[in-house]
């Protein structure tokens, strides 16, 4: 289990461009020879990218509910919803 966490940190390192070159290139010649680890750093990659999709999204309804929350009918009527 262990060693999954490490290799799972390792990849984010190599997603987030962490690693200095030569890491770097040693990892992606270790893919190469491992399919399955190239697997699982794709899945990872995709992970990644779902995951920051989702924080934009999150960041566009916060900013979209707070410019509503200023206009004082919908904040109103809002409040009568949840009370």
């Amino acid at each position: 289990m262990r060693s999954e966490l490490e290799q799972a940190a390792y990849i984010d390192r190599y997603l987030l461009d962490q690693l200095d070159e030569e890491a770097c290139t040693a990892f992606e010649e270790k893919m190469a020879r491992d399919p399955e680890l190239a697997t699982t750093v794709r899945a990872q990659g995709t992970t990644h990218s779902l995951v920051r999709r989702f924080y934009a999204r999150q960041e566009q309804l916060n900013e979209i509910f707070h410019s509503l929350m200023k206009e004082r009918t919908f904040a109103a009527q809002i409040k009568t919803l949840f009370a």
